[in-house]
């Protein structure tokens, strides 16, 4: 794989309108590109990365199938609205935002039929046998529901090359990877190493007694990690996002391209 270019063309900064943060977010995200080629991943870091990016792409190639069945008329975001509209009005949404909600929520419910309704269908028409690699099995990390997907997986991937879909998109597919592979990256090395002691558990537990009063002392305590763990992670990636900003001069490169404009 390639590093990136922190560099950007005129096209790519019309796309951005020159806007500033939006410049830097993008270099920020390249440069983290270019630090992940130089990390090693794990074979179970990698095999989790490639079910990830595997996964992505097949969603994509469902959506181009489903696509022109994907129809959703007035009439039922109408009947849908209605029947919920006690909901929308406790929660104070106007009907712009509730429409849009609905329209949404239908669309993902149908993807969900039609992607079902092909998959059945070239089930019917592939090999009499699919067999998954030990690597395979190991991303799977033995979840019942992520064997099944990897299994669907190969069987639609099969049809799609097939039918050319990953060399017709071969371009956007890996820009698919390459955010995937950022994303993956970043909350690898930003999780490692994060621990979260009793003690501060006991403090937030303490100090939010009340809204913990219906739940289960364990499952709170889960609740108060997994959020403090959350939280670490998120201070630690932005301190990873601060340090890359100054060992590439980013915000310098981003004056630079602004200063040219003018």
């Amino acid at each position: 794989m390639k590093k990136l270019d922190l560099s950007l063309t005129k096209e790519e900064l019309t796309k951005l309108n020159y806007e500033k943060n939006a410049i830097r977010n993008l270099l920020v995200s390249r440069a983290i590109y270019n630090e992940s080629l130089e990390y090693e991943f794990t074979k179970e870091e990698q095999n989790i990365l490639d079910l990830y990016i595997e996964n992505e792409k097949i969603t994509i190639y469902l959506k181009q199938e489903a696509e022109t069945k994907m129809m959703i008329n007035e009439n039922q975001i109408i009947d849908a609205y209605n029947a919920n509209k006690s909901f929308f009005e406790e929660n104070k949404m106007s009907f712009k935002e509730a429409h849009e909600m609905i329209k949404e929520q239908l669309k993902e419910s149908l993807f969900e039929k039609l992607a079902n309704e092909f998959i059945s269908e070239i089930v019917l028409k592939m090999d009499d046998s699919v067999t998954l690699t030990k690597d395979e099995i190991l991303a799977t990390k033995g979840d019942a529901n992520n064997i099944k997907q990897v299994l669907q997986n190969k069987i639609i991937k099969e049809y799609a090359l097939k039918n050319n879909f990953y060399k017709e998109n071969e371009e956007a597919l890996d820009l698919v990877a390459s955010d995937i592979r950022i994303n993956y990256y970043t909350s690898v090395i930003n999780s490692k190493d994060i621990q979260v002691s009793n003690e501060e558990i006991d403090k937030v537990y303490e100090e939010n007694k009340e809204a913990f009063e219906n739940v289960e002392f364990d499952k709170a305590k889960e609740m108060i990690a997994i959020r403090l763990a959350n939280e670490k992670v998120a201070a630690k990636t932005q301190e990873y996002a601060q340090m890359l900003i100054e060992k590439y001069d980013i915000d310098k490169k981003v004056e630079e391209i602004l200063n040219d404009r003018i």
